[in-house]
């Protein structure tokens, strides 16, 4: 919901908010309203991430399915309203340098059924889709001079969230591997094994 949009806004932490100055200004510029061509690149590397189109909700849930561990950002958007394109140009700077958010964008008079799925009224209509919760989180009025700081406190949340996850994960097989003589690990489940590797070795 717009509370904890609003509410990072204000609680975002001021350590957090210089580190990533130096990024966004990269990006923005001195001033959060004019992009730079030359964006830097963020402390926890460059990915590959772009800004995708999202046309229907087959697609959507493919995107979603492929990444798991990412938050995903759309962004509903209308040729006929200046301020979208003003925002999905941000997006698309800004999407580049956040490897743990996954951002698109619907074009409401093309893409219907996202528009009808997501009961969509008005536009610049921005969704936040978090991995572990089923209901959005919406921003009925994006402002541009916020997005860098708001999506930058996400990507830090879910990147701190995911070395953490990673660091336990490794803790938990250094225990397995410490217990048994012998540990195999497989995709899927051994009534139904993901792949022929992991199907050979529960065969």
């Amino acid at each position: 919901m717009d509370s904890l949009f609003r509410k990072l806004e204000k609680e975002v932490d001021k350590e957090l908010a210089d580190k990533r100055k130096q990024q966004m200004q990269g990006i923005f510029g001195n001033d959060a309203d004019v992009m730079s061509d030359d964006p830097v690149v963020p402390i926890f590397g460059k990915g590959e991430n772009k800004l995708v189109r999202i046309s229907t909700m087959q697609q959507l849930e493919l995107m979603k399915e492929r990444s798991r561990d990412k938050m995903f950002v759309l962004l509903f958007w209308a040729k006929w309203y200046p301020e979208c394109e003003i925002l999905r140009q941000h997006l698309e700077k800004l999407c580049a340098n956040l490897s743990h958010l996954m951002i698109g964008w619907v074009d409401v008079d093309h893409d219907k059924s996202v528009v009808m799925h997501f009961e969509i009224k008005k536009v610049p209509f921005l969704l936040l889709m978090h991995p572990s919760k089923h209901q959005c989180e919406y921003i009925k009025e994006p402002r541009v001079t916020s997005l860098a700081k708001v999506l930058g406190a996400y990507e830090e949340f879910y990147r701190e969230s995911f070395a953490n996850e990673k660091k336990e994960a490794f803790a938990e097989i250094e225990e397995m591997l410490s217990t048994f003589p012998i540990v195999m690990y497989i995709r899927g489940s051994t009534g139904k094994p993901s792949c022929r590797s992991s199907k050979a070795l529960v065969d």
